[in-house]
């Protein structure tokens, strides 16, 4: 059975209703009565002639108030007519409230011609809250400048004004451990040298927090990068250690080419590949580097890797290793440190957009570091 015939669109604003059913324009009514934004119709002199129940509710005013008022009532006229003609995209205004208060709102309108008369329909949205939201966004944001600002200073306090006395503490330890008219022995050597060896440290400890500082105020520089010569370029500066160590590194397959910044990219493959030659507890060890597809925790993105069979990390541990200053061992233990490394690595695959964890089936049993480089702006990586 074929469908009814469909009225002609200009025989639908008043066709005669079937037997037993409601007019079309109470169908209308009913709809426009169900939104839950306000909704009214501005005719081309620019008055209200239709306001649903949703206007009364936001702006006080009943239908029977506003027709036949200028929309001024409601909305700068101002804005209303300098916007009428583009009605593309919706405006930032703002509403009056019947009793005087202004109201934050978001308009949109679409133009209608009816019988050569031209009309507005405008639905008015209240954006209080999301206006409020954008108000402590960056209020929070102001904050955070504050906040970082401060601990740029302070990063500077402690890498200048500490330097000093800590530089006068070493040279005044060594002048007495070179003494030759009043020669230090036993105790009192080891004491003196725990005061150089402390205050190194402490050194130490001053640089690797201000580069950690640093290190979101210095922009990337990014551009496509062989990840098989940089690679290869931390092998050759470790070659000694792995050579002492014993080590084997098996790069299964071809490293990809990807869009990244080439120097601090070099830093994590270096911060990982000296972390597997230091926590092994003999020679030998084996460390694999290369790139996993399709690992659960790399949200669709291929993810490097650089396995080792060292001593493993505690499960409970695996997310804290990322915190800096955070060791695991005694501060001398496997080659000491500062506990950095980890920290700066973290922080260097977050400015690229990127994740970052590490794998472990418990002490003794090696670790995978896992980090992921999304490929943004129509630059895919060769994988």
């Amino acid at each position: 059975m074929l469908p009814p015939q469909l009225p002609r669109f200009e025989n639908i604003i008043s066709p005669p209703p079937p037997d037993g059913a409601a007019p079309l324009k109470d169908y209308l009514k009913f709809i426009l009565e169900a939104i839950a934004d306000p909704v009214i119709v501005v005719d081309e002199h620019r008055r209200v002639r239709l306001a649903n129940a949703a206007a009364e509710n936001m702006l006080g005013y009943r239908e029977e108030d506003l027709a036949g008022q200028g929309v001024h009532v409601l909305l700068p006229e101002s804005t209303f007519i300098s916007n009428l003609e583009d009605c593309s995209t919706p405006i930032k205004t703002q509403a009056r409230h019947k009793n005087g208060n202004v109201i934050p709102v978001e308009l949109s309108r679409t133009k209608m011609k009816n019988d050569g008369t031209h009309s507005c329909i405008c639905v008015i949205r209240d954006i209080t809250a999301r206006e409020k939201a954008e108000k402590q966004k960056q209020l929070l944001l102001q904050e955070l400048e504050v906040s970082n600002r401060n601990l740029d200073d302070f990063a500077h306090l402690v890498s200048h004004d500490l330097r000093e006395p800590l530089r006068g503490l070493q040279s005044f330890a060594r002048l007495l451990m070179e003494d030759k008219d009043h020669p230090l022995h036993g105790e009192h050597r080891e004491k003196l040298q725990t005061i150089l060896h402390t205050a190194q440290r402490m050194g130490e400890l001053l640089d690797a927090l201000l580069y950690y500082s640093r290190l979101e105020k210095t922009g990337l520089s990014i551009g496509k990068t062989d990840i098989n010569r940089v690679v290869k370029a931390v092998l050759d500066i470790c070659a000694i250690k792995i050579r002492e160590a014993e080590a084997v590194v098996d790069i299964p397959h071809p490293l990809p080419v990807i869009v990244c910044d080439r120097i601090r990219i070099t830093e994590v493959f270096y911060n990982l590949i000296g972390n597997a030659l230091k926590y092994c507890q003999s020679k030998g060890n084996r460390i694999e580097i290369g790139v996993r597809h399709g690992h659960h925790r790399a949200g669709g993105e291929p993810a490097f890797y650089v396995r080792d069979h060292g001593i493993g990390i505690p499960e409970k541990q695996l997310e804290t290793i990322f915190k800096i200053f955070k060791r695991l061992h005694p501060r001398d233990a496997y080659g000491g440190g500062t506990g950095s490394g980890l920290a700066i690595v973290q922080k260097i695959i977050h400015q690229h957009d990127g994740r970052i964890w590490a794998e472990s089936e418990g002490e003794g049993k090696g670790t995978t570091f896992y980090f992921t480089i999304p490929q943004k702006n129509g630059n895919p990586a060769a994988f």
